[in-house]
């Protein structure tokens, strides 16, 4: 990989871990189109193993930071959790399927995601009843995107309540944190997590924990409309550069 090819790589990588700390979602969302393009070797399985561990810090820094969970967070995130495990494990039989169709699986995926995301961000539109039945089918769902692209978070972030900014984006890094565990399993006994290599990786992590750190100062008094409205803008940014190879 050339230098240029590196130094974009940091920056993406410092770009999606800046908007995960500051809106709770938006790591793969962002970080995994672009590193799609310049080191497809890192998709899915080396992004995910960094997702893990930066969704971990997360979870940490959330506590940390008065993102608390409790009962009523339990009775979303445990449905929700179970759904990713189900979509994940569905999707084994296809692994072979989905290798073989990549230019289909991001056209149908970055369609659905505009499609479902742009409705949100119209002022005053009502955002979908999440109560347990919802938020379970988005984790089937969430499971199911994971595997095809490290994209867990369309159907989570459009669904998940909103009470409290600090909650939300530890609720969030929770989900993800199943999701990518859940998708790394799947991964592991089929063609392995970095058949590709992990070439770029290093300068990678380097980008996402300078990104990190700068996003939780940066997000630390933002109010909870701008993160959930940031979040959904994620959602819609990820669907467009899904499709962007098409285009060209």
């Amino acid at each position: 990989m050339t230098a240029l090819g590196l130094a974009l790589l940091a920056g993406a990588g410092f770009l999606a871990a800046a908007v995960q700390a500051i809106t709770g979602a938006g790591f793969g969302l962002v970080a995994a189109p672009v590193v799609l393009l310049l080191a497809p070797a890192l998709v899915p399985g080396p992004l995910l193993v960094v997702t893990v561990a930066l969704m971990s810090l997360a979870v940490v820094t959330g506590y940390r930071s008065g993102g608390r969970l409790g009962r009523e967070d339990a009775r979303l995130l445990v449905p929700a959790s179970a759904g990713i495990v189900i979509g994940t494990a569905a999707m084994f039989p296809a692994l072979g399927w989905v290798g073989e169709h990549e230019s289909l699986i991001r056209t149908v995926v970055g369609v659905g995601v505009i499609v479902a995301v742009i409705p949100m961000l119209v002022p005053g539109f009502p955002a979908p009843a999440a109560g347990p039945v919802v938020i379970s089918v988005a984790g089937v769902l969430a499971g199911v995107l994971t595997v095809l692209a490290a994209l867990p978070g369309p159907p989570l972030i459009l669904t998940y309540p909103a009470t409290n900014a600090a909650r939300y984006r530890t609720g969030l890094a929770v989900l993800f944190l199943v999701a990518s565990l859940a998708a790394l399993m799947v991964l592991a006994t089929g063609p392995g997590v970095a058949p590709g290599g992990w070439e770029g990786a290093g300068v990678f992590c380097v980008g996402v924990l300078a990104g990190f750190c700068a996003g939780v100062v940066a997000g630390r008094r933002l109010p909870l409309a701008v993160v959930t409205y940031g979040s959904r803008l994620t959602v819609l940014s990820a669907g467009v550069a899904l499709l962007m190879p098409l285009v060209g």
